[in-house]
Protein backbone atom coordinates (compact mmCIF):
# COMPACT_ATOMS: atom_id res chain seq x y z
CA UNK A 1 0.00 0.00 0.00
CA UNK A 2 2.93 2.33 0.41
CA UNK A 3 4.16 2.03 -2.65
CA UNK A 4 1.26 2.64 -4.65
CA UNK A 5 1.37 5.36 -2.51
CA UNK A 6 4.66 7.01 -2.83
CA UNK A 7 4.11 6.07 -7.00
CA UNK A 8 1.04 7.93 -7.40
CA UNK A 9 2.69 10.93 -5.40
CA UNK A 10 5.23 10.65 -7.71
CA UNK A 11 2.94 10.45 -10.58
CA UNK A 12 1.34 13.55 -9.19
CA UNK A 13 4.29 14.98 -9.13
CA UNK A 14 5.94 14.15 -12.22
CA UNK A 15 2.95 15.72 -14.20
CA UNK A 16 1.93 18.43 -11.77
CA UNK A 17 5.63 20.06 -12.19
CA UNK A 18 6.35 19.41 -15.93
CA UNK A 19 2.28 20.42 -16.79
CA UNK A 20 1.69 17.01 -19.06
CA UNK A 21 -1.33 16.03 -17.06
CA UNK A 22 -3.18 18.19 -14.22
CA UNK A 23 -4.23 15.27 -11.72
CA UNK A 24 -5.23 14.51 -8.34
CA UNK A 25 -5.18 11.92 -5.90
CA UNK A 26 -8.52 10.41 -7.37
CA UNK A 27 -7.16 10.89 -10.93
CA UNK A 28 -4.71 7.62 -10.91
CA UNK A 29 -6.46 5.30 -12.77
CA UNK A 30 -4.62 4.44 -15.57
CA UNK A 31 -8.04 4.51 -18.20
CA UNK A 32 -8.21 8.73 -16.71
CA UNK A 33 -4.51 9.02 -17.25
CA UNK A 34 -4.69 7.81 -20.33
CA UNK A 35 -7.52 9.54 -22.04
CA UNK A 36 -6.18 12.85 -19.94
CA UNK A 37 -2.41 12.23 -21.63
CA UNK A 38 -3.86 11.92 -25.05
CA UNK A 39 -5.84 14.69 -24.85
CA UNK A 40 -3.15 16.87 -23.53
CA UNK A 41 -1.18 15.82 -26.72
CA UNK A 42 -3.72 16.23 -29.18
CA UNK A 43 -4.11 19.61 -27.46
CA UNK A 44 -0.45 20.79 -27.77
CA UNK A 45 -0.54 19.71 -31.58
CA UNK A 46 -3.42 21.72 -32.17
CA UNK A 47 -1.29 24.45 -30.68
CA UNK A 48 1.48 23.72 -32.61
CA UNK A 49 -0.47 23.63 -36.12
CA UNK A 50 -2.26 26.84 -35.54
CA UNK A 51 0.69 28.36 -35.38
CA UNK A 52 2.31 26.68 -38.15
CA UNK A 53 -0.88 27.61 -40.10
CA UNK A 54 -0.31 31.55 -38.77
CA UNK A 55 3.50 31.62 -39.54
CA UNK A 56 2.16 30.24 -42.88
CA UNK A 57 -0.44 33.01 -43.66
CA UNK A 58 2.23 35.54 -42.96
CA UNK A 59 4.91 34.18 -45.13
CA UNK A 60 2.64 33.52 -47.68
CA UNK A 61 1.26 37.54 -47.72
CA UNK A 62 4.63 38.56 -47.16
CA UNK A 63 6.03 36.72 -49.99
CA UNK A 64 3.44 37.53 -52.66
CA UNK A 65 3.58 41.10 -51.34
CA UNK A 66 7.47 41.11 -52.71
CA UNK A 67 6.84 39.16 -55.45
CA UNK A 68 4.02 41.58 -56.76
CA UNK A 69 7.08 44.10 -56.22
CA UNK A 70 9.64 42.50 -58.18
CA UNK A 71 11.46 41.36 -55.05
CA UNK A 72 12.42 37.92 -56.34
CA UNK A 73 15.26 37.90 -54.34
CA UNK A 74 14.13 38.85 -51.44
CA UNK A 75 11.16 36.87 -51.61
CA UNK A 76 13.27 33.82 -52.22
CA UNK A 77 14.86 34.70 -48.67
CA UNK A 78 11.77 35.37 -46.74
CA UNK A 79 10.64 31.91 -47.97
CA UNK A 80 13.96 30.54 -46.85
CA UNK A 81 13.86 31.99 -43.75
CA UNK A 82 9.93 31.34 -43.31
CA UNK A 83 10.78 27.31 -43.68
CA UNK A 84 12.98 27.50 -41.83
CA UNK A 85 11.08 28.96 -38.58
CA UNK A 86 8.10 26.70 -39.26
CA UNK A 87 11.07 23.61 -39.49
CA UNK A 88 11.96 24.91 -35.64
CA UNK A 89 8.51 24.67 -34.93
CA UNK A 90 7.88 21.39 -35.83
CA UNK A 91 11.10 20.44 -33.78
CA UNK A 92 10.21 22.06 -30.71
CA UNK A 93 6.22 20.92 -30.66
CA UNK A 94 7.19 17.17 -31.79
CA UNK A 95 9.67 17.19 -29.25
CA UNK A 96 7.85 18.53 -26.18
CA UNK A 97 4.57 15.78 -27.33
CA UNK A 98 7.47 13.22 -27.37
CA UNK A 99 8.34 14.13 -24.08
CA UNK A 100 5.11 14.18 -22.86
CA UNK A 101 4.34 11.00 -24.27
CA UNK A 102 7.57 9.38 -22.59
CA UNK A 103 6.59 10.11 -19.50
CA UNK A 104 2.95 9.19 -20.03
CA UNK A 105 3.53 5.97 -21.26
CA UNK A 106 6.46 5.17 -18.13
CA UNK A 107 3.89 5.95 -15.80
CA UNK A 108 1.50 3.74 -17.29
CA UNK A 109 3.69 0.62 -17.34
CA UNK A 110 4.58 1.50 -14.40
CA UNK A 111 1.02 0.93 -12.74
CA UNK A 112 1.27 -2.01 -15.20
CA UNK A 113 -1.31 -0.67 -17.52
CA UNK A 114 0.75 -2.25 -20.74
CA UNK A 115 -1.94 -2.03 -23.08
CA UNK A 116 -3.14 1.09 -22.44
CA UNK A 117 0.80 2.57 -22.72
CA UNK A 118 0.55 1.20 -26.15
CA UNK A 119 -2.29 2.93 -27.08
CA UNK A 120 -1.41 6.29 -25.92
CA UNK A 121 2.04 5.44 -27.49
CA UNK A 122 0.34 5.16 -31.20
CA UNK A 123 -1.82 8.13 -30.30
CA UNK A 124 1.28 10.01 -29.85
CA UNK A 125 2.77 8.42 -33.52
CA UNK A 126 -0.34 9.94 -35.01
CA UNK A 127 -0.48 13.02 -32.83
CA UNK A 128 3.25 13.55 -34.20
CA UNK A 129 2.66 12.31 -37.73
CA UNK A 130 -0.25 15.08 -37.75
CA UNK A 131 2.50 17.96 -36.95
CA UNK A 132 5.13 16.83 -39.46
CA UNK A 133 2.53 16.73 -42.16
CA UNK A 134 0.71 20.15 -41.27
CA UNK A 135 4.84 21.42 -40.95
CA UNK A 136 5.20 19.52 -44.89
CA UNK A 137 2.21 21.33 -46.14
CA UNK A 138 2.95 24.44 -45.12
CA UNK A 139 6.75 24.24 -46.45
CA UNK A 140 5.25 23.28 -50.11
CA UNK A 141 2.37 26.39 -49.86
CA UNK A 142 5.98 28.51 -49.47
CA UNK A 143 7.70 26.70 -51.84
CA UNK A 144 4.55 26.98 -54.48
CA UNK A 145 4.13 30.52 -54.01
CA UNK A 146 7.79 31.73 -55.13
CA UNK A 147 7.90 29.42 -57.59
CA UNK A 148 4.38 30.39 -59.69
CA UNK A 149 4.91 33.96 -58.85
CA UNK A 150 8.26 33.41 -60.15
CA UNK A 151 7.27 31.52 -63.49
CA UNK A 152 4.25 34.09 -63.53
CA UNK A 153 7.17 36.78 -63.71
CA UNK A 154 9.32 34.60 -66.09
CA UNK A 155 6.24 34.31 -68.65
CA UNK A 156 5.91 37.80 -68.93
Amino acid sequence: MKKVSLLTLAVLLTFSVFGAVQANAQDCNPERLAHHCVKNINKQADRCIAEIAHTTHRCLHRIRYLLAHGQVKEAFRTAHRCAERIVRIRKVCVGRIAKTCDRCIHVLRKLGANELAERVSLACRRTIERVNNAAERAIKAIRHAVSDGCSVDTAA
